[in-house]
Protein backbone atom coordinates (compact mmCIF):
# COMPACT_ATOMS: atom_id res chain seq x y z
CA UNK A 1 0.00 0.00 0.00
CA UNK A 2 1.07 3.36 -1.02
CA UNK A 3 0.03 5.70 1.83
CA UNK A 4 -1.58 9.00 0.48
CA UNK A 5 -4.46 9.94 2.88
CA UNK A 6 -4.87 9.48 6.61
CA UNK A 7 -7.90 9.59 8.86
CA UNK A 8 -7.51 10.29 12.51
CA UNK A 9 -10.30 9.75 15.29
CA UNK A 10 -9.14 12.50 17.68
CA UNK A 11 -10.42 11.47 21.13
CA UNK A 12 -8.19 8.24 22.64
CA UNK A 13 -6.59 8.34 19.54
CA UNK A 14 -4.37 11.89 18.82
CA UNK A 15 -5.90 12.66 22.25
CA UNK A 16 -5.54 10.95 25.86
CA UNK A 17 -9.06 12.47 26.25
CA UNK A 18 -11.05 9.42 26.65
CA UNK A 19 -11.20 10.03 30.24
CA UNK A 20 -12.88 13.27 30.03
CA UNK A 21 -16.30 11.33 28.38
CA UNK A 22 -15.93 8.36 30.71
CA UNK A 23 -18.98 9.11 32.92
CA UNK A 24 -19.70 12.45 31.45
CA UNK A 25 -23.08 11.34 30.38
CA UNK A 26 -24.25 10.80 33.79
CA UNK A 27 -22.39 13.19 35.59
CA UNK A 28 -23.74 15.86 33.53
CA UNK A 29 -27.32 14.65 33.31
CA UNK A 30 -27.44 14.86 37.46
CA UNK A 31 -25.99 18.76 37.33
CA UNK A 32 -29.76 19.08 35.07
CA UNK A 33 -31.53 17.45 37.83
CA UNK A 34 -32.20 13.94 36.53
CA UNK A 35 -31.26 10.72 37.19
CA UNK A 36 -29.55 8.36 35.17
CA UNK A 37 -31.00 4.93 33.48
CA UNK A 38 -28.79 2.18 32.11
CA UNK A 39 -25.68 3.02 30.13
CA UNK A 40 -26.30 6.84 29.58
CA UNK A 41 -22.37 7.63 29.16
CA UNK A 42 -22.35 5.53 26.48
CA UNK A 43 -23.87 8.47 24.43
CA UNK A 44 -20.77 9.95 24.67
CA UNK A 45 -18.42 7.51 23.23
CA UNK A 46 -20.57 6.31 20.87
CA UNK A 47 -23.20 8.99 18.79
CA UNK A 48 -22.56 12.80 18.38
CA UNK A 49 -23.21 15.81 20.76
CA UNK A 50 -26.56 16.30 18.76
CA UNK A 51 -27.48 12.45 19.22
CA UNK A 52 -27.05 12.92 22.71
CA UNK A 53 -28.55 15.97 23.45
CA UNK A 54 -31.83 14.63 21.63
CA UNK A 55 -31.39 11.44 24.08
CA UNK A 56 -31.27 13.72 26.90
CA UNK A 57 -34.33 15.66 25.65
CA UNK A 58 -36.45 13.25 24.26
CA UNK A 59 -36.20 10.27 26.25
CA UNK A 60 -35.54 12.33 29.73
CA UNK A 61 -37.28 15.51 29.49
CA UNK A 62 -34.46 18.19 30.03
CA UNK A 63 -36.67 21.26 29.47
CA UNK A 64 -33.73 22.62 26.74
CA UNK A 65 -33.48 22.68 23.34
CA UNK A 66 -31.11 20.42 21.70
CA UNK A 67 -28.95 23.23 20.72
CA UNK A 68 -28.84 24.57 24.82
CA UNK A 69 -28.23 20.91 25.80
CA UNK A 70 -25.30 20.46 23.31
CA UNK A 71 -23.80 23.85 24.68
CA UNK A 72 -24.02 22.92 27.86
CA UNK A 73 -22.31 19.52 27.31
CA UNK A 74 -19.35 21.91 25.59
CA UNK A 75 -19.11 24.32 28.34
CA UNK A 76 -18.81 21.05 30.98
CA UNK A 77 -15.69 19.74 28.57
CA UNK A 78 -14.68 22.87 27.56
CA UNK A 79 -12.04 23.50 30.50
CA UNK A 80 -10.22 20.06 30.27
CA UNK A 81 -10.02 20.35 26.27
CA UNK A 82 -8.36 24.27 26.26
CA UNK A 83 -6.27 23.77 29.30
CA UNK A 84 -5.48 20.10 30.29
CA UNK A 85 -6.04 17.16 27.55
CA UNK A 86 -2.44 16.61 25.84
CA UNK A 87 -1.83 14.67 22.74
CA UNK A 88 -0.48 10.86 23.07
CA UNK A 89 2.75 10.31 23.28
CA UNK A 90 5.17 10.48 19.87
CA UNK A 91 1.87 11.92 17.92
CA UNK A 92 2.98 15.28 17.08
CA UNK A 93 6.77 13.66 15.43
CA UNK A 94 4.28 11.17 14.16
CA UNK A 95 2.23 13.52 12.16
CA UNK A 96 5.34 16.03 11.40
CA UNK A 97 6.65 12.42 9.46
CA UNK A 98 3.78 11.50 7.56
CA UNK A 99 3.37 15.37 6.42
CA UNK A 100 7.33 14.69 5.45
CA UNK A 101 5.98 11.92 3.44
CA UNK A 102 3.56 14.04 1.68
CA UNK A 103 0.23 12.40 3.27
CA UNK A 104 -2.79 14.96 3.54
CA UNK A 105 -4.56 14.15 7.07
CA UNK A 106 -8.03 14.92 8.54
CA UNK A 107 -9.94 14.37 11.53
CA UNK A 108 -13.25 12.41 11.70
CA UNK A 109 -14.55 13.38 15.23
CA UNK A 110 -17.82 12.87 17.57
CA UNK A 111 -16.43 15.66 19.60
CA UNK A 112 -17.17 19.65 18.84
CA UNK A 113 -15.35 21.38 17.07
CA UNK A 114 -14.61 24.40 19.36
CA UNK A 115 -13.25 21.73 21.59
CA UNK A 116 -11.37 20.02 18.90
CA UNK A 117 -9.26 23.01 17.83
CA UNK A 118 -8.54 24.68 21.10
CA UNK A 119 -6.59 21.31 22.29
CA UNK A 120 -5.15 20.76 19.12
CA UNK A 121 -3.71 24.33 18.79
CA UNK A 122 -2.64 24.17 22.80
CA UNK A 123 -0.56 21.10 21.55
CA UNK A 124 1.17 22.25 18.28
CA UNK A 125 -0.90 19.90 15.87
CA UNK A 126 -3.93 21.65 14.23
CA UNK A 127 -1.43 22.68 11.42
CA UNK A 128 -1.22 18.92 10.19
CA UNK A 129 -4.79 18.57 9.61
CA UNK A 130 -6.34 19.73 5.71
CA UNK A 131 -10.22 19.35 7.71
CA UNK A 132 -11.60 18.85 10.96
CA UNK A 133 -14.83 17.01 10.43
CA UNK A 134 -17.60 16.40 13.28
CA UNK A 135 -20.74 14.35 13.30
CA UNK A 136 -22.87 16.97 14.76
CA UNK A 137 -22.12 18.95 12.07
CA UNK A 138 -22.80 16.12 9.57
CA UNK A 139 -25.73 15.01 11.78
CA UNK A 140 -24.51 11.67 11.88
CA UNK A 141 -22.46 9.12 14.20
CA UNK A 142 -19.27 6.70 13.67
CA UNK A 143 -22.19 3.90 13.56
CA UNK A 144 -22.10 5.13 9.87
CA UNK A 145 -19.38 5.60 7.04
CA UNK A 146 -20.12 9.21 6.42
CA UNK A 147 -17.89 10.95 8.28
CA UNK A 148 -15.28 8.44 6.55
CA UNK A 149 -16.42 9.23 3.04
CA UNK A 150 -16.63 13.15 3.86
CA UNK A 151 -13.32 12.86 5.07
CA UNK A 152 -12.36 10.68 2.02
CA UNK A 153 -13.63 13.53 -0.18
CA UNK A 154 -11.60 16.56 1.41
CA UNK A 155 -8.76 14.52 1.22
CA UNK A 156 -8.98 13.77 -2.41
CA UNK A 157 -7.72 10.77 -2.11
CA UNK A 158 -9.27 6.77 -2.65
CA UNK A 159 -9.59 4.35 0.12
CA UNK A 160 -6.87 1.71 -1.77
CA UNK A 161 -4.26 4.59 -0.37
CA UNK A 162 -6.50 5.88 2.49
CA UNK A 163 -5.75 4.38 6.22
CA UNK A 164 -8.21 5.36 8.91
CA UNK A 165 -7.10 5.48 12.24
CA UNK A 166 -8.96 4.71 15.18
CA UNK A 167 -8.67 3.50 19.16
CA UNK A 168 -12.69 2.35 19.32
CA UNK A 169 -14.13 -1.23 17.98
CA UNK A 170 -17.49 0.39 17.31
CA UNK A 171 -16.09 2.94 14.99
CA UNK A 172 -13.19 1.23 13.63
CA UNK A 173 -15.89 -1.64 12.70
CA UNK A 174 -17.86 0.55 11.26
CA UNK A 175 -14.26 2.18 8.66
CA UNK A 176 -13.72 -1.40 7.87
CA UNK A 177 -17.11 -2.49 6.91
CA UNK A 178 -17.25 0.24 4.30
CA UNK A 179 -13.86 -0.89 2.60
CA UNK A 180 -11.51 1.50 4.49
CA UNK A 181 -8.03 0.06 5.34
CA UNK A 182 -8.04 0.54 9.58
CA UNK A 183 -5.10 1.30 12.03
CA UNK A 184 -6.09 -0.02 15.26
CA UNK A 185 -4.39 2.47 18.25
CA UNK A 186 -4.61 1.06 21.39
CA UNK A 187 -6.42 2.82 24.29
CA UNK A 188 -6.83 1.92 27.84
CA UNK A 189 -10.74 2.78 27.74
CA UNK A 190 -11.33 0.08 24.92
CA UNK A 191 -12.11 -2.74 26.59
CA UNK A 192 -12.31 -5.14 23.26
CA UNK A 193 -8.83 -4.99 22.35
CA UNK A 194 -8.47 -7.98 21.02
CA UNK A 195 -11.28 -7.49 18.86
CA UNK A 196 -9.84 -4.14 17.51
CA UNK A 197 -6.36 -6.09 17.12
CA UNK A 198 -7.89 -8.89 14.98
CA UNK A 199 -9.93 -6.11 13.05
CA UNK A 200 -6.95 -3.72 12.06
CA UNK A 201 -4.54 -3.96 9.31
CA UNK A 202 -1.77 -2.20 11.23
CA UNK A 203 -2.16 -1.62 15.16
CA UNK A 204 -0.23 0.57 17.20
CA UNK A 205 0.33 0.04 21.04
CA UNK A 206 1.99 3.79 20.82
CA UNK A 207 3.83 5.90 18.14
CA UNK A 208 7.03 5.52 18.85
CA UNK A 209 8.20 3.31 15.84
CA UNK A 210 7.45 4.83 12.89
CA UNK A 211 9.69 2.83 10.83
CA UNK A 212 7.60 -0.20 11.70
CA UNK A 213 4.42 1.54 11.16
CA UNK A 214 5.46 2.24 7.16
CA UNK A 215 7.25 -1.18 6.69
CA UNK A 216 3.99 -2.66 7.94
CA UNK A 217 1.56 -0.34 5.46
CA UNK A 218 4.22 -1.19 2.85
CA UNK A 219 2.66 -4.81 3.07
CA UNK A 220 -1.06 -4.26 2.68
Amino acid sequence: MKLSGAIFDMDGTLLDSMGVWAKMGSTHLRTLGFEPRGDIDSFFTSFSFKQAAEHYKYEYGVPMTVEEIIKSISGAAEKKYRFEVQAKSGVPAFLQKLAERGVTMCVATNTERELCEAAFKRCGIHEYFKKIITCTELSTSKKEPLIYRECLKALGATRENTLVFEDALFAATTAKSDGFKLCGVFDEHERKEDELIKLSDVYLNDYTDFDGFIKAVERL
